[in-house]
């Protein structure tokens, strides 16, 4: 079994997280995966980041909606946003794949 999870990096859309007043974060989670059959082992680690320029608010709203802060909105946030009408933003993501490790073979 593979596995491919995504998170972000170590400044991912810190100016949205400024523009809204949110405390930056700095990507450090850790990473620990279990499954039912046992621990997975790490088998590659791709980064991905790139900065990209938003030029409306329509363009800022539609990325707030795509991240977890949209569920925890406050009406102030909303606003602040809807009059943004330029931004650029850091984009930074750590790809990891992993597989099941100590299984047996097929057959045994």
């Amino acid at each position: 079994m593979l596995g491919l999870p995504v998170r972000s990096g170590r400044g991912h859309l810190r100016q949205l997280r400024r523009l809204l007043g949110r405390g930056a974060s700095d990507g450090a989670e850790r990473l620990e995966y279990e499954t039912h059959g046992g621990p997975l082992r790490r088998t590659a680690r791709r980064e991905l980041a790139y900065t990209v320029r938003l030029g409306s608010a329509r363009e800022l709203v539609d990325l707030f909606r795509m991240t977890p802060f949209w569920l925890q909105a406050r009406p102030d946030e909303s606003e602040r946003l809807a009059r943004a009408d330029d931004l650029t933003l850091d984009v930074h993501f750590e790809l990891h794949a992993f597989r099941r490790s100590g299984r047996p073979a097929s057959g045994s």
